[in-house]
């Protein structure tokens, strides 16, 4: 996680409106798979332990400009100290989840609603790509599967309508009991998606 906003802090000054702009962050665009609530844990566990956070794990082309240690543990110390002052942490609308869950658990999932926007558009509302997926069946896509609020579980597909002429995304649960009606009021229940932008299927 700590390598994460190392990348994210590359080349700018640690200062507290970057804390305060990185916690904002967290809350509202958490990392994929992770409530706010693992994170915040996360980085208290870092900053107990006694590795060096500051040095960089990833791609040795993205390490960038070398941070001095403990002028990296101050800057996650302040954005400790936003979030805890940002309490309580409101709930986002969508939280992404791993990509697998797609691949393991969407082949008999129920296409409940068409967004008429293009793949491009969904990923910046969700600040998340689409990625490539494989079923079992050879099929091939582009997917993201994110928690709502509510806790219920939706998957956004591209290439699904080729048949169209256009890009649009579908809409789908591999919950064969909930109406598509309660799932896309919700999902347009905050500025995300406008409620001319989706069609219900079924």
């Amino acid at each position: 996680m700590t390598d994460r906003i190392r990348l994210a802090v590359d080349y700018r000054p640690l200062d507290e409106a970057l804390a305060h702009r990185m916690a904002r962050a967290l809350i509202w665009e958490p990392l994929t798979g992770m409530t706010i609530e693992q994170e915040y844990d996360g980085l208290l566990e870092a900053l107990a332990s006694d590795h060096r956070l500051s040095t960089w794990t990833g791609d040795p082309r993205a390490e960038g400009t070398p941070i001095p240690e403990a002028r990296f543990r101050d800057y996650l110390r302040a954005i400790v100290r936003n979030l805890d002052a940002m309490r309580p942490w409101p709930r986002p609308l969508i939280r992404v989840l791993p990509v697998e869950i797609y691949e393991r658990s969407y082949a008999s999932s129920r296409t409940i609603a068409r967004l008429l926007v293009d793949v491009l558009d969904v990923q910046s509302r969700i600040h998340r790509a689409l990625l490539p997926v494989d079923l079992a069946d050879g099929s091939q896509y582009c997917a993201s599967v994110v928690e709502l609020r509510s806790g219920r579980e939706i998957a956004f597909v591209g290439d699904w309508f080729p048949d169209d002429g256009n890009d649009f995304v579908a809409v789908q649960t591999r919950d064969p009991d909930v109406p598509a009606a309660e799932i896309v009021a919700e999902l347009t229940s905050d500025s995300t998606f406008d409620p001319e932008e989706c069609q219900i299927l079924r």
